[in-house]
């Protein structure tokens, strides 16, 4: 849904009782959807992290089939050659897959990108899916900060492009539950570097 959607829209209901008689009832609903506005990159806030918190993920083929989704959550900060990536873990919906998240300038300084580890193994560097923010910045939508930009599930084992996706994060909380989850600099950075 988004502001071209704004309007009025009608809707008409129909029941039936027992005895077959019919009810009906109609009304009009006033849409309205805020345009997205751009937000830029925040600095942290002592005692925060960069884009610090719990968000949501999906991935969608291009024919809009949900291929991938679940929550990450971002409790971290390093600082890369590109500049500083948030960091954190992520869990699949259906909870058969979790590894290390990233989110910031992996592939090149001033893009906005998301990578998601295939494990949680701090030896691995397999980067499961990569995508950049359309432009570079996170937007706000209904008071939720939203990443959404295309790219790709990458294959495990030659980590080249297996699947175009186009990805959403949505900002949940900017509250982060439990402690802090110490990521592996050295595999995020692998990771990203292997994709340059």
């Amino acid at each position: 849904m988004s502001s071209a959607d704004n309007g009025s829209v009608g809707f008409t209901a129909k029941a039936y009782d027992a005895a077959g008689n019919t009810g009906l009832s109609s009304a009009a609903v006033n849409v309205y959807v805020a345009p997205p506005t751009t937000t830029p990159v925040p600095s942290p806030t002592p005692g925060k992290t960069l884009y610090q918190g719990v968000w949501s993920w999906s991935a969608a083929d291009s024919a809009g089939r949900v291929v991938g989704e679940g929550t990450l959550t971002l409790n971290g900060e390093v600082v890369l050659g590109t500049g500083r990536l948030a960091t954190g873990t992520y869990r699949t919906a259906a909870g058969t897959q979790s590894g290390y998240a990233g989110l910031g300038p992996g592939l090149a300084a001033g893009n906005l990108d998301v990578a998601l580890s295939y494990s949680s193994d701090s030896s691995s560097s397999q980067i499961y899916l990569i995508a950049s923010d359309s432009d570079r910045q996170l937007e706000t939508q209904g008071g939720q900060a939203v990443f959404s930009g295309s790219g790709f599930i990458l294959d495990r084992v030659t980590q080249q492009p297996q699947q175009p996706v186009v990805v959403t994060l949505r900002q949940l909380s900017a509250e982060v539950p439990g402690g802090r989850v110490p990521v592996q600099r050295a595999a995020l950075d692998r990771g990203f570097a292997a994709l340059r």
